[in-house]
C-alpha cells in the first residue's frame, strides 16, 4: 500500500459521524495531533521524501514547525491563562486581514 493510501485509510478511520455538538479546542487539537503523527508516519515511509534529500528540507521544516506550533497550543491550553487565547484571536485577526 502506498504511503500516499496509508494516509488516506488513516484519515477515514479518524472521522466521526457529525453529532451536531461542539468540539472543545481540547478534541480539536487531540485531532490535529492525530493528523500530524500520521502524515509524518506516511512521509517516512514514502523514499522519496527523505529529509536528507535538500529538495524535501522544506517540508520537514514546515513539519517540526507544525510540530512545535502543536506543542505550545498544548501548554496553552493546559495552563487555561486568558493569554493564550487573547494571542490566537489576535494571531485569527491579523490572517484575516
Amino acid at each position: 500500500m502506498k504511503p500516499s493510501h496509508t494516509l488516506a485509510a488513516v484519515a477515514k478511520t479518524a472521522q466521526k459521524k457529525p453529532t451536531g455538538e461542539k468540539a472543545d479546542a481540547k478534541t480539536l487539537l487531540d485531532d490535529a495531533n492525530k493528523a500530524l503523527a500520521a502524515m509524518i508516519k506516511a512521509a517516512r515511509a514514502d523514499e522519496g521524501l527523505s529529509p536528507k534529500t535538500p529538495k524535501n528540507k522544506p517540508f520537514w521544516k514546515s513539519t517540526q514547525l507544525i510540530t512545535k506550533t502543536m506543542k505550545t497550543a498544548k501548554a496553552g491550553l493546559a495552563t487555561k491563562s486568558n493569554d493564550f487565547s487573547r494571542v490566537s484571536r489576535k494571531r485569527a485577526k491579523l490572517k484575516s486581514r
